[in-house]
């Protein structure tokens, strides 16, 4: 998805017949861009009107014009996958933060940071995207039985695949070269401090994302990436994104539906279409709960999530509403000022 290949020369065409060149964004500003081409990494800005369809984002291929002074992007090519979220802040809107990834490494640490729920939120952003999840423990010198916690971990996200990985004793390193291979995209994302910089680093071979020193207080480290970047590492795409303090839902009942899919499994064999896995008779779920087969942690943070993706929808339609009311009024107030 995340490669350069036929299709996307195809679709390139009329861009090379214009006399641009392709290009990836590796970080992306408001009103600056770095970009990568066959010449290097340069700074382009975008064209006037470039930003109508949306943002342009770590990841997209673009074409960059080079005959200028300074580079400018004139046009962006279609994106296969990507990563996103609920945008932080007051506005609803989804905030993409990387785009043509293949793989999304899921950052946990093993020392205080490891939160079932907080996977799982990551776990539907991949699906709703077409990003394929990988789970990567970190810290593992922390943890007293990682093979075990992996284990346990795979079991529970049934179909998931599971590192534990330390940077600082190398323990669990050459697993990752499966997801790097010549070719590949990936994004590095989790939770602040996690230490998705340390992992780019020793990737990279050099120091090519800063890192913050760990807290006394609770051992974290510090977030230090403040936008989402790009670094070409042995032939590999790697994004590393801003630490995330939450990641708030966006996306549809069949996103969760496939971060869910043992649940979705199970819910085929309940007796009512509409069962709601609370008690009723007949239900395979709560069936499957009570033989152990499905944790009861599990299937609360599927309810949680589905609520949350509701009111998310409930948000949306409340805030189109109130900008289509305001719309109207403008064009009521104009027309009053044009008859006047």
């Amino acid at each position: 998805m995340g490669a350069w290949d036929e299709a996307r020369e195809e679709e390139f065409a009329p861009f090379a017949a214009a006399g641009l060149e392709p290009g990836r964004v590796l970080e992306a500003g408001r009103d600056l861009f770095r970009v990568w081409t066959a010449a290097g990494a340069l700074t382009a800005h975008p064209a006037g009107g470039l930003r109508a369809a949306g943002p342009v984002v770590a990841g997209d291929w673009v074409a960059v014009d080079t005959a200028e002074t300074t580079a400018v992007v004139r046009g962006v090519l279609g994106r296969r996958s990507f990563f996103s979220r609920q945008a932080a802040g007051r506005e609803v809107r989804e905030q993409v933060l990387a785009a043509n990834v293949d793989f999304a490494l899921i950052l946990l640490g093993l020392d205080r940071d490891y939160n079932q729920r907080r996977l799982d939120r990551y776990l539907v952003q991949a699906r709703r995207g077409g990003v394929r999840p990988v789970v990567v423990l970190t810290k593992a010198d922390l943890c007293r039985d990682p093979v075990g916690f992996v284990a346990r971990t795979e079991y529970e996200l049934k179909g998931v695949t599971v590192h534990a990985i330390s940077v600082r004793s190398g323990y669990g390193l050459a697993d990752l070269g499966a997801w790097l291979r010549p070719g590949s995209s990936c994004l590095l994302t989790g939770s602040s401090g996690v230490g998705k910089s340390t992992l780019v680093n020793h990737l990279a071979g050099e120091e090519v994302a800063s890192t913050g020193a760990v807290r006394q207080s609770d051992g974290r480290g510090r977030a230090t990436t403040t936008s989402t970047r790009g670094f070409l590492t042995g032939g590999a795409w790697v994004f590393d994104s801003p630490g995330l303090r939450e990641v708030q839902l966006w996306g549809s009942d069949g996103d969760i539906a496939g971060a869910f899919a043992d649940i979705t499994e199970l819910a085929r064999g309940c007796r009512y279409g509409d069962c709601g896995h609370q008690g009723e008779p007949g239900c395979a779920v709560r069936e499957a709960l009570e033989r152990g087969e499905l944790s009861a942690e599990r299937l609360s943070n599927y309810r949680k999530l589905r609520q949350e993706l509701g009111a998310t929808r409930e948000s949306v339609q409340r805030a189109r509403k109130k900008r289509s009311r305001e719309i109207a009024l403008l064009v009521r107030n104009y027309r009053k000022v044009s008859r006047e």
